[in-house]
């Protein structure tokens, strides 16, 4: 049995908006109640982006990273999304039209190594074993504008080697003679 993973989740506010800040507000005290209010989401104006984070360094993919939509004119998060270990990309379904800030961060190669159940724990197609990631690489982080006015396949987002370089043992480092 295979289960669709959820990729992204998208709120709608209001009367179909998806900030909340252009969302129309209302008060009700206890025991009232509002009727006649229909929400209309525009399926018309909602798209596909997909892509791919790529490293700097020599154009591989890049296997982990969290991807996120920041509304470009006051940088709130919209929605994340992850990469699929299925196909290698990121997706976000159903993105309103609108300019936003492809944000790349936490970007890294992984392994994944199968971890044994613990001892007595449900192990089924329901209840699949998990497993353990193991970072080889870490990269930078990337934030690219974007303009969304229909669907979007095949982005490009490309990281920068890792800032932070590893640290370096006592036992690494040449002794000199004077």
């Amino acid at each position: 049995v295979y289960f669709a993973e959820i990729r992204t989740s998208l709120p709608f506010y209001g009367l179909g908006v998806p900030r909340l800040a252009d969302a129309t507000s209302f008060k009700l005290l206890a025991g009232q109640e509002l009727t006649g209010q229909d929400m209309t989401i525009p399926v018309s104006k909602l798209h596909q982006l997909t892509g791919r984070v790529v490293a700097g360094r020599n154009g591989h993919a890049v296997n982990a990273a969290k991807v996120a939509l920041l509304q470009r004119d006051d940088a709130k998060e919209l929605t994340t999304a992850g990469i699929s270990r299925d196909d290698g990309l990121f997706h976000f379904d159903f993105v309103p039209e609108g300019d936003y800030t492809l944000r790349v961060t936490d970007a890294r190669d992984v392994v994944w190594e199968a971890e044994a159940p613990a001892p007595g724990a449900l192990t089924s197609p329901f209840f699949p074993a998990r497993d353990k990631e193991r970072t080889i690489e870490n990269f930078g982080g990337v934030d690219q504008p974007l303009i969304l006015r229909g669907d979007m396949l095949g982005i490009i987002a490309t990281v920068p080697p890792d800032a932070k370089k590893p640290e370096t043992k006592a036992t690494d480092i040449p002794s000199h003679s004077l």
